[in-house]
């Protein structure tokens, strides 16, 4: 795998298989040599936890969508949860992973093209993972 340096972000950057799309991942961690294994490490946890991903943007934003982004009388009708989250595609991971008074701490952010359900607004999903696993939170961007 082929990391370049994003100076302005700080990152170190790549381009990975998740679930049979190319997509970004951007890690910010200070110790190079630690790079491929964060993204084994993220890729496997993401393929584990996907269905609780999943579940996580329906429940936070399949409702909104219907509700205030759906104009059936213009041709953009509700739509079915299956149908809402086929529309998502995710572009980029982001995994941060850092010391804090020496406790590792890392959170991974998801970004996914919105389909143009939210009007070109990205759809975010944010992750704490370690020192304690803590539930996804998926919301609207920009």
């Amino acid at each position: 795998m082929e990391f370049k340096l994003n100076d302005t972000l700080g990152s170190f950057d790549a381009i990975v298989e998740f679930r049979g799309r190319s997509v970004d991942i951007r890690i910010t961690n200070e110790d190079e040599s630690q790079l491929e294994s964060l993204v084994t490490d993220t890729l496997s946890f993401l393929t584990a936890n996907f269905a609780e991903l999943q579940q996580e943007i329906v429940d936070s934003l399949h409702s909104m969508c219907n509700d205030h982004w759906c104009d059936p009388a213009n041709g953009r009708p509700q739509l079915p949860k299956t149908e809402f989250l086929a529309k998502l595609s995710l572009t980029t991971i982001d995994v941060e992973e850092f010391e804090d008074g020496g406790v590792l701490e890392r959170a991974l952010t998801l970004y996914y093209d919105d389909g143009r359900l939210f009007g070109g607004h990205a759809v975010m999903v944010f992750w704490p993972t370690l020192p304690e696993r803590k539930s996804p939170d998926a919301s609207i961007a920009g």
